[in-house]
This record gives C-alpha cells, sequence and structure tokens, in this order.
C-alpha cells in the first residue's frame, strides 16, 4: 500500500512539474502577455503545480530533507496566514511534533500545512491582483473623461465655461474663460505631488503588480479631477465668500485642490498596506517573522 502511494504522489509531482514547465515556456506575443498580465491565469496556474508537487514530494522525500524545510514551512504560514489565525497555534504544534517523529501521518500533517499555506498565499496574490485592476480601470476612466472634456472645451469654449477674472477688474467678464486643460494639468501636477508622499508612506512591496505604484499615480487622475470640480465651485460662486480668481490664482487654486483628495485616498492606502502584507513573501524585510524559539515555546 505505501509502495502504491508513492508511486502516485510520484506521478502527481511529475505532472505538475511539467504543466508549470510547459507554462512558463509558452510564447504568447504582445496580447497574450496583456491577457496573462491582466488576469493571471497561466502564473496562478503554474505556481499551483509547483505548489502540488511540492506537497507530494512532503511523503516520498527522505526525512532529513521533510525536516529541513519545517522552519520555512513555519516562516511561510506565519507570513501567509499571520498571527491572528485560529490555525497558526495548532499548525504550530504540529510542525513541532513533525521535526521530532517524522512518520506517514506527520508527513501526511506536513502536507496540509503546505496546502494550506500556499492556498492562502495564492488568494492573497489573486486579491492584490484583482485592486490593481480596478485601480487601473477606474484611473483609465477618469484619464478618457478629462481629455474628452479638456478636447471639447478647446473647440467649443462655451462648453463647460468656467469664468474667469480679468486682471484688475472685479468679477468675471463673459468672454474670458478658464483653460479646462490648464486647470486639469495644473490639479494633475498637485495630485503628482501627493503621489511622491504616498510612495514614501506605502510599504512598498516589490512584488509582480506593483500595487503601491498604481495607488500613487492615481492621485494624478483623481487630482486633475478634483481641480476641475473645485475650480467649478471656486469661479460659480457657489459660496459667497469666495470670490472669483484670475488666470494665474485660478491655477494656484486648481493645483491645491488637486492636492485634496489626499485625505480620501489615505484610506486607500491603509487598505494595500493590508492587502500587500497578506501577499508579501517571507523573505521580504518587511515582513516579520517569528523568532526561531516560536515553535518550543508552544509546546
Amino acid at each position: 500500500m505505501d509502495s502504491w502511494a508513492q508511486v502516485a504522489d510520484y506521478g502527481i509531482a511529475e505532472r505538475n512539474i511539467e504543466l508549470a514547465r510547459d507554462i512558463a515556456g509558452r510564447r504568447a506575443g504582445l496580447f497574450g502577455w496583456l491577457r496573462c498580465w491582466a488576469s493571471g491565469a497561466d502564473v496562478e496556474t503554474a505556481w499551483q503545480a509547483v505548489h502540488s508537487a511540492e506537497s507530494a514530494l512532503v511523503m516520498v522525500a527522505p526525512a532529513e530533507s521533510v525536516r529541513a524545510q519545517l522552519p520555512e514551512i513555519r516562516a511561510s504560514m506565519a507570513a501567509a496566514l499571520g498571527a491572528s489565525d485560529s490555525r497558526v497555534a495548532e499548525y504550530t504544534t504540529e510542525l513541532a511534533a513533525c521535526g521530532r517523529n517524522l512518520d506517514a501521518a506527520h508527513r501526511q500533517h506536513v502536507r496540509v500545512i503546505k496546502a494550506a499555506v500556499n492556498a492562502a498565499s495564492d488568494a492573497a496574490h489573486s486579491n492584490v491582483r484583482n485592486y490593481r485592476n480596478w485601480l487601473l480601470i477606474i484611473s483609465f476612466i477618469f484619464v478618457a473623461g478629462l481629455i474628452g472634456l479638456a478636447i471639447a472645451h478647446s473647440s467649443n469654449r462655451n462648453f463647460l465655461y468656467i469664468c474667469q477674472a480679468k486682471a484688475g477688474a472685479p468679477g468675471c467678464g463673459g468672454e474670458h474663460s478658464g483653460d479646462v486643460a490648464e486647470i486639469e494639468a495644473a490639479g494633475a501636477a498637485g495630485g503628482l505631488l501627493m503621489a511622491v508622499f504616498a510612495l514614501i508612506r506605502l510599504k512598498i512591496y516589490s512584488g509582480p503588480y506593483a500595487l503601491p505604484l498604481w495607488v500613487a499615480l492615481v492621485r494624478v487622475p483623481s487630482g486633475a479631477a478634483a481641480a476641475l470640480v473645485g475650480a467649478l465651485l471656486l469661479q460659480g460662486q457657489v459660496f459667497n465668500s469666495l470670490t472669483p480668481q484670475t488666470r494665474s490664482g485660478l491655477l494656484a487654486y486648481a493645483a491645491f485642490f488637486g492636492a485634496a483628495p489626499e485625505v480620501v485616498l489615505r484610506l486607500i492606502d491603509k487598505r494595500v498596506n493590508e492587502a500587500t502584507a497578506a501577499a508579501r513573501p517571507k523573505s521580504d524585510p518587511l515582513q516579520p517573522v517569528p523568532p526561531a524559539g516560536a515553535n518550543a515555546d508552544s509546546t
């Protein structure tokens, strides 16, 4: 029975390694690369195959080889599951027992723990990728809309009219209209400045999805949109205490409005840090790993 099980595990490992090699060797061209970059299907399938092969090899590898992997498994468990997961304490105790006696039953425990850790890690990477894709979609919609507004305004100054005061004259003259493209550019500059500070504040994870970078860059189109809305409110005298500005004053306010969404976007930064923390590998310097004595303390 044991011999048949070993042959089956060898077959599982061999098939999954071949599948991972096949995916890694594919050449799909530009559109295929974009599809894979957006969906992550090939990458996830390859990693799942590698993980299945690793789990199968736990059952047939030499005992010393499996024992050597236990500290790695413990660190991966802490990184992927986190201290708040109710399974961590029990898994830690089981790994300590496996280090003392690695029979078939304990190998099965190691296999189950590796499968749970790999599933959590794969799910975390999928969440990060989906979050990145939504940010890119929203940013693309913002950019396309802002460009369309700027083009429409350049063709017809009465479209999205933003009154602009003339230097030395109170109020707005009907013939003076602020340039939408200039206002958007000023707001984008304010958003870009906030993006620099965001990159400093975010816990950068140099993974394949570069989520913190996209979160920082989303401030550019959001700043341009905020500047345009702010200029409409300011120059439209929605608030009686505000007076219409000249061109230079309007652009200065637009840059200020471009930085204003930072208050809201900080909430996104917090969610990004939480999402990338689960996907961050144990080898990342920002990923805390419990001390080596944690296993002994738990037993």
